[in-house]
């Protein structure tokens, strides 16, 4: 990136920027993550970011957590617990609603997708108030659901400003290095690193327990599961790629980034993760490749050494998680599970067309149906974010959903600035297609972003 040689307070706000998620390493209690947050804060502001894009950038930095500030686990049926982690991204989300409300939800030109996002609230407002249960998982449903409404617009606002989305470049190289050190770290030490969360039930010895090979050391990073992580690395890794190609000057700290990250999305075992970023860089570079700058693709070749070397690295990954494909339909192989996962979800529909079961209740309703023991340990939510949405708030809720994304991405951007975040929104659909991601932080938050910038951009 240009503007690195300087001493100026631009230059150490990019600095700043870039290094504060490594500021989270090691972070194990409440009142340390909060510090950091405090700190940073006063760097910003004495580096001379102003007080609106210092809260936005607050929330940025904090984005890829899911717990940190307080979290609570509700036993939805034997073996199934459902989590909920209050982050401090929420105290910035709440804090930039509240500031600049006006200016974000009153005083803009509204667009389709606006409306499409405030139908989609409404309705699950509606729902949740016809089928009256008002469980404690519908309550925490609802939250996640006007928070990621309210990221949606919230980005609207923000990605306006040309200022925040060059800024916004040096927090992912921030996110790649940390995700990148954070994942590689876990790889080496088989565990968590800091306060973060990690699914621990089905932890073994050796690793993460994969059903269809064998014991595997399978990375988190700070989510609670691995394919959850997948989805996440295979979005943040588009973006970078994406700048990649765009920007000029000195690139060595985001192809740093990129290294680990993509070895570490390797280290995930996540299939639908290495096909998702896959089919978005080939998908960038065949739409965009007359787009970006000719110095950027004759620096191309950096980018496929960094490649070459991941598959040096981990080579042996793709090997082992691709040899399990012959016991993916086998009895009590996953692809033989989500079969019976669809059924259920369309016995589940038949009931519960018009409003759905209610939100987080998906695996709540199907263990009262008719459920083979051998794939109860597989049951959670459908493995499909659409399917589920559907089955939770009905089929208003989800074709609402599908139209707002769709009305998104019907234009192809002309510039690959643009394009990465219509990548990013593909990226999301194909991931979305083998896990459920609706409530999945940070997964579902970037999607907003990603919208938001679609409708900033006035594509």
């Amino acid at each position: 990136m240009s503007g690195w040689n300087c001493c100026d307070k631009g230059t150490i706000k990019k600095w700043i920027l870039t290094l504060t998620p490594l500021l989270f390493f090691g972070v194990s209690e409440n009142r340390a993550w909060l510090l950091v947050n405090l700190v940073v804060v006063i760097l910003l502001i004495w580096s001379g970011v102003e007080w609106k894009k210092m809260l936005f950038y607050m929330f940025l930095l904090n984005l890829p957590f899911e717990s940190g500030l307080r979290g609570w686990q509700f036993q939805v049926v034997a073996g199934y617990s459902f989590f909920f982690g209050l982050t401090v991204k929420y105290i910035w989300w709440l804090l930039i609603l509240i500031t600049y409300f006006k200016p974000i939800f009153l005083k803009r030109k509204t667009s389709k997708t606006d409306y499409l996002a405030v139908i989609f609230l409404a309705w699950i407002l509606l729902g949740a108030w016809v089928r009256g249960t008002f469980l404690t998982v519908e309550w925490l449903g609802l939250i996640k659901v006007i928070y990621i409404v309210g990221v949606y617009f919230m980005g609207s606002f923000f990605w306006r400003d040309s200022r925040v989305r060059l800024d916004f470049k040096y927090i992912l190289i921030g996110w790649l290095l940390f995700f990148g050190l954070n994942g590689v770290g876990q790889w080496l030490k088989g565990g968590t690193l800091g306060l973060f969360l990690e699914e621990t039930n089905f932890a073994a010895p050796f690793g993460f327990w994969t059903n269809e090979s064998h014991f595997l050391t399978r990375i988190s990073g700070t989510m609670g599961h691995p394919t959850f992580f997948s989805s996440w690395l295979s979005m943040i890794l588009v973006l970078g790629i994406g700048v990649f190609w765009q920007t000029l000057g000195k690139k060595r700290w985001l192809l740093l980034g990129i290294f680990l990250s993509t070895l570490v999305l390797v280290a995930t075992y996540g299939r639908s993760g290495w096909v998702a970023m896959a089919v978005a860089v080939v998908g960038m570079r065949w739409i965009w490749g007359g787009k970006i700058n000719k110095n950027n693709l004759r620096n191309n070749k950096y980018l496929w050494w960094v490649f070459l070397l991941v598959i040096l690295c981990g080579g042996g990954y793709f090997v082992a998680r691709l040899a399990s494909f012959n016991q993916f339909f086998e009895f009590g192989g996953s692809g033989v599970g989500r079969i019976e996962l669809l059924v259920e979800w369309w016995n589940m529909m038949k009931n519960n067309w018009w409003w759905g079961v209610g939100l987080n209740r998906f695996t709540e309703i199907m263990y009262q149906q008719k459920i083979t023991e051998a794939y109860k340990y597989f049951l959670y939510p459908v493995h499909n974010t659409w399917l589920m949405v559907a089955a939770e708030t009905g089929v208003v809720g989800v074709l609402t959903l599908v139209l707002w994304v769709v009305a998104s991405i019907k234009r192809i951007p002309k510039k690959i600035g643009a394009g990465m975040w219509w990548m990013v929104v593909i990226v999301f659909v194909i991931n979305s297609q083998f896990h459920a991601l609706f409530y999945q932080d940070p997964t579902i938050d970037l999607l907003m972003l990603s919208l938001g910038y679609l409708r900033a951009r006035h594509l």
